[in-house]
């Protein structure tokens, strides 16, 4: 009996002995998240909003019999250069596009449509002098209601950030005016005035930034260019005589602006 609980007390200290040398189960290790960069491959809508900032010009230039008059060369320069006034009006619109990466390069195309809050207007007064007499009024003004591009793009990525150059077609609206009146002691001797309005096409260019939020949402910022060409128009006499002029008006401005977009 004595033996039998000899054995029984031994093999009950040998068991944490045993154990030990039992294999433990080890736990899996959790899996390391991969994050894949950005792709900006994939088409987008969007919207924008900003600033554009007027440097469109209107002058006038002699016409009709003034051409012909041996004084005509004398009396066009004593005209000042055209008129500009630099205002700056909000614009906004909506865009779409489609982007292409290969590497770090990205190439697309983008379309958008946009309101232009730009009306302008410029005056000015001189006198002539010998061998002319007379005080000449001029009063130009410039409106564009909306405007629109459609561009390429190409710039370089760094993950979620994208730098690019942009440029391409612009068109919109023109309304361009002109007036000019020529008075001799109080009296008006000449009023020529003249107007035109005409959807123009042209040309833009830019650049911009672009940052990612997420696999979707899309926020930058943007500078374009955009000339809309030169608008001539017919500024008779109210008088009704053969002395006319011709309205010249050169449409231009600048866009800066911020972009929201969304990517599918």
């Amino acid at each position: 009996m004595r033996t039998l609980s000899c054995a029984l007390f031994a093999a009950v200290l040998a068991t944490p002995a045993m154990a030990a040398d039992v294999p433990q189960a080890v736990e899996p290790l959790a899996p390391v998240p991969v994050t894949l960069p950005f792709s900006w491959t994939g088409f987008y809508v969007g919207v924008n909003a900003g600033a554009a900032i007027d440097g469109s010009d209107v002058s006038n230039r002699l016409g009709g019999s003034f051409l012909t008059s041996p004084d005509a060369a004398a009396y066009q320069r004593q005209y000042p250069g055209s008129l500009g006034s630099g205002s700056t009006g909000f614009t906004g619109g909506g865009l779409l596009g489609y982007n292409w990466q290969f590497s770090n390069f990205v190439l697309g195309g983008e379309a958008d449509i946009n309101y232009a809050g730009i009306d302008s207007s410029s005056s000015r007064a001189f006198a002539l002098t010998a061998p002319f007499v007379g005080n000449e009024s001029q009063r130009y003004g410039l409106r564009s209601d909306w405007f629109g591009t459609v561009r390429a793009r190409a710039g370089f990525a760094w993950d979620s950030l994208l730098i690019y150059g942009t440029g391409g077609l612009a068109y919109g609206d023109v309304r361009a005016s002109a007036r000019q009146t020529e008075t001799q002691g109080g009296v008006t001797t000449f009023d020529w005035s003249g107007a035109s309005s005409d959807t123009k096409v042209g040309w833009t260019a830019g650049a911009g930034i672009e940052y990612a939020l997420d696999d979707n949402w899309i926020i930058g910022a943007e500078y374009l260019h955009v000339d809309l060409g030169r608008s001539r128009f017919a500024m008779p006499d109210a008088g009704g005589s053969a002395f006319t002029m011709t309205g010249r008006a050169d449409a231009k401005f600048d866009v800066v602006r911020a972009t929201v977009k969304y990517k599918f």
